[in-house]
């Protein structure tokens, strides 16, 4: 099932995100039948953007609901890549 990259928080001031690079962007679950007809995509825990300046790389985990294990277990990196926003004096 495909990843889904949860964020909380904004960068430094004057900078934005242009893109986030996920590696996996899929895992391999395994469930009961009942929950797997359910679940679309299996969310990380949050990634905190909170003051950062420059693109960062960085190890994050999974939020699995109950019930929902992980078959692969391997580490999930993310690349936030920023970029500096020009800066508009009126």
């Amino acid at each position: 099932v495909d990843i889904e990259l949860v964020v909380q928080g904004a960068p430094a001031e004057g900078y934005e995100v242009s893109e986030f690079i996920l590696e996996p962007s899929t895992v391999k679950i395994k469930a009961p039948s009942y929950l797997l007809e359910e679940i679309e995509s299996i969310p990380t825990q949050p990634l905190e953007l909170d003051g950062m300046e420059r693109t960062t790389r960085k190890i994050i985990y999974l939020d699995l609901p109950e019930g929902v294990e992980e078959v692969e277990q391997e580490p999930l990196r993310v690349t936030v890549v920023l970029e500096q926003v020009e800066q508009v004096e009126q």
